[in-house]
């Protein structure tokens, strides 16, 4: 079987069906749903009207790692509206006129309200149906530290801080761990590398790459604070939570004078 097509039909195993009837197939190979949606069915959720605080904070979570895949790596950073509030699909019954020749992308159309305008509305001006946000409006997620909001903003501070938009990838390299994503990207001053982990579990590994530096300091960026060097084998170690990201600053050793003679 061509691996493009095995993929497309463990996508559509995992994330539609009886793993996640609230997401649609959208022609042979997509798949309509939001972001949230997504998630929920790959952290096994069936049924989205019974969803716990906890359930949402697992989400929320998630979408928040998704965020740091994209934030921290060069290039555009995108998302959408539907994003910000965590907006679920519609159910099909709600756009069943639009859906009847087969373009089931209009599940994933809702209508929302960033700024909770008109709370009490049940559909936009265009008729689309209000859609369910898990995360809420903006005014109240920029008050809440734990919100959907503030992770995306510490987030974009980090990204716009240190330039990552503009740098350049040089290595994604190999890990022993298949849940975890490692990048290494040059800034205009030092290096930078995303650690990432996909799993529900804790993850633990070695960080292994040419382009880095023995002796360099390396320092988190969320946090400021010193988290280790590179060692003579151009490694480093670390631990990430379950759905935890991190973005590290790789500083170079100060040259001796005799070096730099």
């Amino acid at each position: 079987m061509h691996l493009a097509t095995r993929i497309r039909g463990e996508l559509v195993e995992r994330l539609t069906g009886e793993r996640g009837p609230y997401n649609a197939i959208f022609t042979t190979n997509g798949i309509s749903s939001t972001t949230a949606s997504l998630i929920a069915a790959a952290l096994g959720f069936r049924d989205l009207t019974k969803l716990t605080a906890d359930d949402v904070a697992s989400i929320r979570r998630g979408h928040l790692l998704l965020a740091m895949y994209n934030a921290w790596q060069p290039g555009v950073f995108a998302l959408s509206g539907w994003d910000l509030v965590g907006a679920l699909p519609l159910d099909r019954k709600q756009v069943a006129d639009l859906i009847r020749d087969g373009d089931t992308r209009w599940i994933h159309r809702s209508a929302y309200d960033l700024m909770d305008y008109q709370p009490d509305a049940r559909q936009s001006s265009s008729k689309m149906p209000k859609g369910t946000a898990l995360y809420g409006a903006l005014p109240d997620q920029l008050a809440d530290d734990s919100s959907f909001i503030s992770g995306l903003r510490d987030i974009l501070a980090v990204r716009a801080k240190y330039g990552i938009a503009k740098a350049t990838q040089l290595d994604v390299p190999a890990v022993s761990n298949k849940a975890m994503l490692v990048m290494v990207h040059r800034l205009e001053k030092g290096d930078q590398i995303t650690v990432l982990n996909f799993s529900g579990s804790p993850v633990a590994g070695t960080v292994m790459s040419r382009h880095l530096r023995p002796g360099s300091a390396i320092v988190d960026m969320m946090t400021g604070e010193p988290a280790g060097h590179i060692d003579d084998l151009h490694s480093c170690y670390g631990t990430l939570g379950p759905y935890e990201g991190r973005s590290f600053l790789v500083e170079p050793p100060e040259e001796s004078e005799d070096s730099a003679s």
